[in-house]
């Protein structure tokens, strides 16, 4: 075989290229399955985070549950580099003085 035609050992013809419908079958549900054991660990930490937020009774004592704030933060939308630019390590957290202002 020449060098630089590996493919060659693959393909024999046109038919080589045709996937068939049992591989899209296949690869689908791959995808669908690795999708859902991603989110598996994001459904588990958001009704972790209702739970304990269930504790609270104001507003407040929410910014008190040292646990949840990460949790609250990303429920806002916020993202962790955002919060890595917004906070500063040797301050108190951005969100305790917005907290403190509303």
């Amino acid at each position: 075989m020449i060098e630089g035609r590996a493919y060659l050992r693959h393909l024999r013809n046109s038919h080589s290229l045709v996937t068939t419908r049992e591989a899209k079958r296949a690869g689908f549900v791959e995808a669908v399955l690795e999708k859902s054991r991603i989110a598996d660990g994001f459904v588990q930490d958001a009704r972790t985070l209702k739970i304990k937020a269930e504790q609270a009774r104001t507003p407040d004592d929410l910014l008190n549950i040292v646990d949840i704030q990460a949790g609250l933060l990303t429920a806002a939308g916020f993202r962790t580099r955002l919060l890595r630019i917004l906070t500063k390590p040797t301050e108190e957290p951005f969100w305790w003085n917005i907290s403190r202002m509303c």
